[in-house]
């Protein structure tokens, strides 16, 4: 952004504005930074976006498997919803594994998730880390039955109603949970 702020003769908090379409920045001015920007193949560094708001906008979703018509199905729909509110997903697989299910919600915040949408088995290893992070106020949405496992919200569906849930239903009230749990959480 300082580079691009230097050739146009502009501040890089000025930059930095047009390109995220502040409305404090003349459409002009706007214009010529984003012509000027898609013309030197300019990218947003989002590692020092992260770092420097605090937050990745990146959600990690946690399925058992992604290869069935359900799970993706229900990929599609909650990257579509999401996507429409900013954020990107980080989508792992357990394939029904504790100990997997335990490296997936580990790697997911190793790659700084701001939160965890997960259709959890319930094993006792992923039940363990849940609770804790739950009890941390990081935001987590189970997209199963396992009202036992933590406080987190839970997006009531028993297992085998998620086989012949509507996806789309499904889709829309974890959306919803996980955008308000969300908005709770990461605001405080």
């Amino acid at each position: 952004m300082k580079d691009i702020g230097l050739a146009l003769n502009k501040s890089a908090a000025t930059v930095s504005k047009a390109l995220s379409n502040s409305s404090e920045i003349s459409e002009e001015t706007k214009k010529m930074v984003l012509d000027y920007a898609n013309k030197h193949n300019f990218r947003f560094n989002t590692l020092a976006r992260t770092l420097r708001k605090g937050n990745s906008r990146l959600i990690g979703l946690i399925l058992p498997y992604i290869n069935t018509p359900f799970f993706s199905e229900l990929l599609g729909q909650i990257e579509n919803h999401m996507s429409l509110y900013g954020y990107n997903l980080l989508v792992v697989q357990s394939g029904e594994n504790g100990e997997k299910e335990l490296e997936c919600i580990e790697s997911c915040l190793m790659k700084g998730v701001d939160g965890l949408i997960i259709s959890s088995m319930g094993h006792s290893s992923s039940f363990t880390c849940l609770k804790r992070l739950s009890d941390e106020r990081f935001p987590i949405v189970n997209i199963a039955n396992i009202q036992q496992c933590t406080d987190a919200t839970v997006v009531d569906a028993s297992w085998g109603d998620l086989q012949q849930a509507k996806v789309s239903r499904l889709v829309e009230e974890t959306c919803s949970v996980v955008l308000d749990r969300f908005d709770q959480l990461l605001t405080v």
